[in-house]
């Protein structure tokens, strides 16, 4: 995960969830961020879907046979990369803006688009 603004100077951070699924929590620098405990307002920045175009060319020529067709279809939902861009602004009054370029990241992120009305 990317750091992209924040305001105590962190270049990188990371999302791990808890053992249970419950918090997600965030660490840039020397601080954490629990999602949703810490976090006074979020909002989602970017939202997109990605796919190169080697892999879409791949996809097409499979999808020309029955065969293939069968191989392009999971390969097309498998190859897609969420890109999620994450606003927070901290009870503590400190902001951060974090990307994320991995699946996994940018469903974590995802569920915690909407806290508060972000300014």
């Amino acid at each position: 995960m990317e750091v992209i603004t924040c305001s105590w100077g962190a270049k990188r951070a990371s999302a791990s969830q808890s053992f249970f699924g419950g918090k997600t929590v965030i660490k840039a620098g020397g601080k954490k961020v629990t999602l949703p405990d810490d976090a006074a307002k979020t909002k989602i920045t970017l939202a997109q879907s990605e796919m190169t175009g080697g892999r879409m060319l791949l996809i097409i020529l499979l999808a020309i046979t029955v065969i293939g067709l069968i191989l392009a279809i999971p390969l097309y939902f498998a190859a897609k990369k969420k890109r999620v861009n994450l606003a927070i602004k901290t009870k503590a009054g400190d902001t951060i803006l974090v990307a994320a370029s991995n699946n996994s990241e940018a469903r974590l992120l995802q569920k915690y688009g909407d806290i508060g009305v972000f300014d």
